[in-house]
């Protein structure tokens, strides 16, 4: 424990743990910084956690958004293209003022298995032609297993004709091969616009303060004088109003009803008086919002409005 010692700009950590390997045990850790710019340094800290070959990503999940860090994963078989791709996105990053941190799958298969255990990536470039599992395969069970709405997908190929085979998985792009440092500043200029840094909210969860990315959560929902938060990893709740968290959420919250405000990028389906999401629960649609949530609809899905509103089946 003399190790803990030497951790900066701390008012106090607190680590609790059970048995001797600390990424299955450690059950929370709470962080208290001088200063809020000091967010860096923290993440920089815990690498005196020795032995760990790896810290759990929802530990350092809920400072991602306070330290505008874009975790990207790069998907492709072969090295000289990871290594290109890698190259030109830090250049571009630098270039466009925003942090990353890259890893790195030689196949489809490998990147799955780790967003299964313990990954989450805001940002993906996947080469759809992968000899293991290939890139369409991957990116529809990221959506469709693991439900996971929140990772953008940029699907990269030297061949076109695939544009249907991608609906499913919904990417933010397609690139064509070679990728090039002006296609990249493009993705991420996209990604930034879609998603502004420093997306993330404080609560006060019991004794701890909670920061939580807006991108993970699914729904806020108010119950009594609480409001209850679904993620895409869990559920928690704090004491607050709703009218004011609709206050200072992203353009990509929508309010369906006096008790609930829902994620747009997590809606599965909808109907004139309910939307389901990702995860299968139903939020009801209250005839207040129903035009206001019919426009936004119709502009989200403008190339096939026809299709999905559908007045006769009571389906937008």
């Amino acid at each position: 424990m003399d190790e803990y010692k030497s951790v900066p700009s701390f008012h106090c950590v607190k680590l609790f743990r059970q048995g001797a390997k600390l990424t299955k045990y450690i059950n929370r850790i709470i962080i208290i910084s001088k200063v809020e710019n000091q967010m860096q340094s923290i993440i920089t800290s815990l690498t005196f956690l020795k032995g760990c070959d790896k810290i759990e990503h929802n530990i350092l999940g809920a400072f991602a958004g306070g330290i505008d860090m874009i975790r990207i994963a790069i998907v492709d078989d072969d090295k000289l293209t990871c290594q290109e791709i890698e190259r030109l996105l830090h250049t571009v990053c630098k270039k466009l003022m925003c942090r990353i941190t890259t890893d790195v799958f030689y196949d489809g298969t490998d990147f799955i298995q780790s967003v299964t255990q313990f990954e989450q990536y805001d940002l993906v470039f996947m080469d759809i032609e992968l000899i293991e599992m290939n890139g369409i395969s991957a990116g529809t069970y990221l959506r469709n297993e693991l439900h996971d709405q929140y990772t953008q997908i940029v699907f990269i190929s030297g061949k076109q004709g695939y544009l249907q085979m991608l609906f499913e998985v919904r990417p933010m792009n397609f690139l064509d091969k070679p990728v090039t440092e002006a296609k990249l500043e493009k993705c991420i200029s996209t990604y930034l616009s879609l998603f502004p840094e420093n997306d993330a909210f404080r609560c006060k969860v019991g004794k701890a303060i909670r920061q939580q990315s807006y991108r993970s959560v699914l729904c806020f929902h108010s119950e009594n004088k609480e409001i209850v938060v679904t993620t895409s990893n869990d559920e928690f709740r704090f004491i607050g109003k709703l009218d004011e968290v609709a206050d200072i959420a992203p353009p990509f919250f929508w309010r369906t009803h006096k008790s609930y405000l829902i994620n747009q990028n997590y809606i599965q389906m909808h109907q004139i008086d309910q939307i389901t999401m990702s995860n299968g629960d139903r939020i009801p649609v209250s005839r207040h919002y129903q035009t206001e949530i019919r426009s936004k609809l119709m502009k989200l899905y403008a190339s096939g409005g026809e299709e999905i509103f559908n007045e006769s089946s009571n389906a937008f």
